[in-house]
């Protein structure tokens, strides 16, 4: 299963560069927007590809957002690669599974009830 993460990411990469390891694998890539009002971060991976985009500066609440996500997505569907799955996320969320999980389908994939013990 191959997988597209689309991240729209500003300040601070730690928790961003976090999930990169926890999810590195050669079928999942990753499509970076990041906020042009904060420096590029050097994120690092060993097996999945990671994307910039050009940059712009973001604005939460106005169109800067929608107009990020656009680009992340014109930037998975111009990149030919054949996706099972496109996910959208901030640099701030961080996999709630093992990369295990994501080579199957998701319909097969047995999720803990991690939040609710």
């Amino acid at each position: 299963m191959r997988h597209a993460i689309l991240v729209i990411g500003h300040g601070d990469s730690s928790v961003l560069q976090e999930t990169i390891k926890v999810l590195d694998d050669k079928d999942i890539d990753f499509y970076i927007h990041w906020d042009k009002k904060f420096p590029k971060p050097a994120l690092k991976a060993t097996n999945s590809n990671l994307i910039f985009i050009d940059r712009m500066k973001v604005y939460w609440g106005t169109d800067s957002q929608v107009i990020v996500e656009k680009k992340l997505i014109a930037a998975v569907v111009n990149s030919k690669n054949n996706y099972d799955y496109v996910h959208l996320i901030s640099s701030t969320d961080m996999s709630a599974t093992v990369v295990k999980c994501w080579k199957i389908p998701i319909r097969k994939c047995r999720f803990s009830n991690i939040f609710l013990r």
